[in-house]
């Protein structure tokens, strides 16, 4: 049998080909947390015998990941220090940030933030989709994107000639 916790102990199949118990432990209904998992084993006479319990950690939540800088829909030029917050329950493995098909990965600077310095010169004027994927420890993903206005090109002005005796331009 299988115990989980303080629930009651569950029956498992006896796997013949691999000579042993097995029991496939459905998680996905389960909120996020530790569990206790403790295999139980009784002879035909009634004797009970117990494997000392693991504790194991159940992630069913998606990483939350969300944009410090910039904010949407601003303007930006030449490098861009773009700024995330990811936060799991498990812990998040990395952060990837994708920006005109391009993936680039996002460096840890303490906490629960991650930076990446992005160089917009290669990048056309106009509206950007910033893209960035949180991964946690077991694999689950989550994707926050926003636009930004790149605009690189440095203003134009032109002086006219005076004209007349005023001397005005």
């Amino acid at each position: 049998d299988l115990r989980i916790g303080a629930a009651p102990a569950v029956a498992m199949t006896y796997n013949a080909a691999a000579g042993r118990y097995e029991d496939a432990w459905a998680t996905a209904s389960l909120p996020d947390g530790a569990y206790s998992l403790e295999a139980i084993a009784v002879d035909s006479s009634g004797n009970q015998g117990s494997a000392i319990p693991i504790d194991v950690r159940v992630d069913n939540t998606p990483p939350a990941v969300a944009f410090i800088v910039p904010g949407s829909n601003a303007l930006v030029s030449d490098i861009v220090d773009v700024r995330v917050s990811a936060l799991d329950f498990g812990g998040v493995a990395w952060v990837n940030l994708t920006v005109g098909g391009q993936t680039y990965t996002m460096a840890s600077v303490g906490g629960d933030t991650y930076r990446y310095l992005l160089d917009s010169s290669g990048l056309g004027p106009g509206p950007v989709s910033l893209a960035a994927t949180a991964t946690d420890v077991v694999g689950l993903t989550m994707t926050k994107s926003l636009s930004v206005k790149v605009d690189n090109q440095a203003p134009t002005i032109s002086l006219g000639t005076p004209s007349g005796d005023s001397g005005a331009i």
